[in-house]
C-alpha cells in the first residue's frame, strides 16, 4: 500500500529542479522508472520522449542530435513540458 503523502522527499528526486517530481517517492513500491530517451541539439533545443519515438524523429529528421538515456516514471513523463521547437 502506498504511503508516499507520509514520506519526505527531496529536492534531488527531480534531478533539482529539471525535471516533474514523482506522484510516489522512490522508497515506494509503486514507484517505477521506465527509459526514455533525451534528446539534444547544438542549438539548444532538446526533448524528451519514448525509444520509439525518438529513433522515428532521428529517422526522419537530417539534424545532428546526441541522445541520453533518461530514467522517469510515467507520471513524471506525462508532467513534462511540451517541446516547443
Amino acid at each position: 500500500m502506498c504511503n508516499c503523502v507520509g514520506l519526505a522527499r527531496t529536492f534531488e528526486e527531480t534531478k533539482n529542479g529539471a525535471l516533474p517530481a514523482a506522484n510516489h517517492s522512490p522508497t515506494c513500491e509503486d514507484f517505477k522508472q521506465l527509459r526514455y530517451i533525451k534528446l539534444s541539439n547544438d542549438d539548444g533545443q532538446s526533448f524528451i520522449d519514448t525509444p520509439q519515438n525518438a529513433e522515428d524523429f532521428l529517422a526522419s529528421d537530417e539534424g545532428t542530435w546526441q541522445q541520453e538515456d533518461v530514467y522517469l516514471t510515467a507520471d513524471q513523463f506525462e508532467n513534462l513540458p511540451e517541446f516547443q521547437g
